[in-house]
């Protein structure tokens, strides 16, 4: 059995996330400053890295027996957990970062899956 279908649809999920958080980043850059507009990047970002990690190991769990998928998927999931909460501590510690943009960022980043999930057959 060929995998690629599933593949391609967590593919086209990490496309639109990415997306998304360059077009919100866009959306500051035209209603506040550049500075606004990093900060809902960076936001994105934070939302989408995790996403990719988390992909990564399922990827790798497809075809599997189905014990090792769902040990991949807690996997995955606890590795998107601890990779966002370093990520927001890094930035915040670290960045000097509009935090109302980068919060925006991150939600409509994560929002994405919601609506994938409405859209993608």
């Amino acid at each position: 059995m060929s995998y690629d279908p599933y593949v391609a649809k967590i593919k086209k999920v990490l496309y639109m996330q990415a997306f998304v958080a360059f077009f919100v980043s866009g959306v500051w850059i035209v209603l506040a400053d550049a500075f606004a507009a990093k900060s809902a990047l960076i936001g994105g970002l934070i939302g989408f890295v995790p996403n990719v990690l988390f992909s990564i190991k399922i990827i790798q769990a497809i075809g599997k027996q189905s014990r090792q998928i769902e040990k991949a998927f807690y996997w995955g999931e606890i590795l998107k957990l601890i990779s966002t909460a370093v990520l927001f501590g890094l930035v915040i510690i670290y960045m000097e970062i509009s935090f109302l943009p980068m919060l925006i960022g991150f939600a409509a980043v994560l929002s994405v899956f919601w609506f994938s999930l409405l859209t993608i057959k």
